[in-house]
């Protein structure tokens, strides 16, 4: 697990462990044979998994590590690869790696295995727009935000350099009001009860508003009266509702 700072690496362990898992916190602080030990521990499955900083981001392969869960954000792409390829080593039997990014790191870098084209020349002088949060796009087939270096959205793949706008859209989930119910058997029968009675009460209301703009068929003598006095003319039979001819 990648922690921002040790007391964060320390609090996040102390809160797995309190869960029920086997955490441990790895840093430059503890000697190297706890360090060994921590690991040994990773690869014969006794621990459940590591929370450090910056232990583990290159130069190390840790046996048994099937996971990686991002608590840190990052702005070095080669921080991001390394430590994201911890879990992706390959291994004896190993046949994937998980990787968790609540934080968004794969918005900013765009997924892992994403190809990138690598120069020699180096960046030219940075400016103070370079310092600020990196620009993202928006994926016009699933509505996802992409990092800005993307060539396709690493959730639909769809391929940033084609001119075709998608006809079908992902729809993303709408917001509506509600409240909040336990899923207690006897507290969820009431609240169907209520529910059924806020139903019937908005139907009875519903109909009560329908039956006063109820349309009505004017009588002969009505129509005569109407036509008598003029179409133009204030009607109070036209102020009392709809009417139909």
């Amino acid at each position: 697990m990648a922690c921002c700072t040790l007391e964060h690496a320390e609090k996040m362990t102390a809160e797995f462990n309190k869960a029920g898992w086997k955490f441990e916190t790895i840093s430059s602080q503890i000697p190297y044979s706890e360090r060994k030990r921590m690991l040994r521990q990773i690869r014969n499955g006794e621990l459940n998994g590591l929370c450090t900083v910056a232990i583990g981001i290159e130069g190390l392969t840790i046996e048994g590590l099937y996971g990686l869960i991002w608590l840190r954000r990052t702005m070095s792409l080669t921080v991001y690869i390394q430590f994201s390829c911890r879990p992706l080593t390959p291994a004896k039997g190993k046949k994937y790696g998980i990787i968790l990014d609540p934080v968004g790191n794969c918005f900013i870098h765009g997924k892992v295995e994403l190809h990138r084209t690598w120069s020699l020349k180096g960046k030219t002088e940075r400016t103070p727009a370079d310092d600020l949060a990196p620009k993202m796009k928006i994926c016009p087939a699933c509505n996802v935000m992409n990092s800005s270096e993307n060539i396709t959205c690493h959730i639909c793949g769809y391929d940033f350099s084609s001119d075709k706008i998608p006809t079908n859209k992902r729809r993303l989930p709408v917001m509506v009001d509600g409240e909040l119910v336990l899923l207690d058997e006897h507290e969820l029968t009431e609240r169907h009860e209520e529910i059924k009675i806020k139903l019937l009460e908005n139907k009875r209301h519903t109909k009560q508003e329908e039956k006063k703009t109820e349309m009505r068929k004017l009588t002969q003598e009505e129509k005569l009266q109407i036509l008598k006095n003029g179409l133009g003319k204030k009607n109070n039979m036209f102020e009392r509702g709809k009417i139909w001819i």
